[in-house]
């Protein structure tokens, strides 16, 4: 069932303080989905080392919260709504662009594949420890 908000609930007693507590949550975590590196001095929705393929999913992914119904209702700051502008059009430039990821991007993500594979293997080894 789809969520309503009418004239009424607008008027309901702390609707306004639960509408910006649910965008300022909703935002940060739009904000730490497009992270890809280092939370210290990071830059979200820097799409320039990852390459075409990776740019353009995450625009897909900003394209599609921008259809969500709910989002009408949620209250963006101005400088919010600027930062995620600024990625769609990061994500877009770089998906047009269809580079190859740069060296350091690849060097990582192929140790984060090793990394995971490594996990699966040590998961499968203790489980057929216990059979």
């Amino acid at each position: 069932e789809r969520i309503r908000v009418d004239a009424h609930s607008r008027t309901v007693p702390g609707y306004q303080k639960v509408v910006i507590e649910i965008s300022l949550e909703l935002f940060m975590l739009i904000q730490l989905s497009l992270q890809s590196g280092p939370l210290n001095n990071s830059k979200p929705g820097y799409f320039k080392r990852c390459g075409g393929t990776v740019a353009g999913i995450a625009l897909q992914y900003l394209l599609n919260l921008t259809k969500i119904p709910l989002l009408e209702h949620l209250w963006f700051s101005e400088r919010q709504m600027n930062a995620l502008n600024t990625w769609i059009n990061n994500a877009s430039k770089a998906a047009e662009k269809n580079d190859l990821p740069s060296n350091s991007a690849t060097r990582k993500q192929t140790k984060q594949q090793a990394k995971q594979l490594e996990k699966k293997i040590l998961s499968a080894k203790k489980k057929e420890k216990k059979k």
